[in-house]
């Protein structure tokens, strides 16, 4: 073979590999499609069994920001959902954890949030949480917040704890069972 004709074949095989698509697994066991342009998707497994709340449901961004509500500012929380399975979610409940710069907790509670997310969609939020700010009330989540989403410093932590479908079946979180 031509010598040439080798190297070329070479160099075609490690561009190939180098820019190709990866599958890894995730510390808590999903499969991620990492891809060479660099975004990445859930993989979907027909075949997993699917137990528990945190595996039927991700939470793939958040959106936090500051804008106007009902005419006064607000703090708004956008979540983005990505549903694992083959059934209709209608309903999740979360866990919200939103820290400073210096680790300190802002906000903490829990969540109920009623969607509408089809088997396998991943949903780009439309409808949001917010804390408008009282201007007559100091020291509320708004005067908390209002810096870290103007920075983009906020530290947002959501743990799935429950997910409800359409069919009535409903799914907690593996450490509540």
């Amino acid at each position: 073979m031509n010598k040439k004709i080798f190297f070329i074949i070479l160099i075609v095989i490690l561009v190939q590999t180098i820019y190709s698509d990866e599958i890894v697994t995730t510390k808590n066991g999903k499969k991620v499609l990492l891809k060479a342009n660099g975004k990445w998707e859930y993989i979907i497994d027909e075949t997993t069994e699917i137990k528990f709340a945190e595996d039927a449901v991700i939470v793939w961004d958040t959106t936090f920001e500051r804008g106007e509500v009902n005419y006064s500012d607000a703090v708004k929380l956008f979540v983005h959902y990505q549903n694992l399975t083959t059934k209709k979610i209608i309903g999740i409940s979360f866990n919200l954890k939103i820290t400073n710069t210096f680790g300190e907790v802002v906000l903490n509670g829990t969540v109920n949030d009623e969607v509408l997310l089809k088997p396998k969609e991943k949903q780009k939020a439309t409808s949001y949480r917010f804390w408008s700010n009282n201007k007559f009330i100091d020291d509320k989540p708004y005067d908390k917040m209002w810096a870290l989403a103007d920075n983009g410093t906020a530290k947002i932590v959501i743990k799935i704890l429950k997910v409800i479908f359409e069919d009535g079946t409903i799914l907690v979180a593996k450490d509540t069972k």
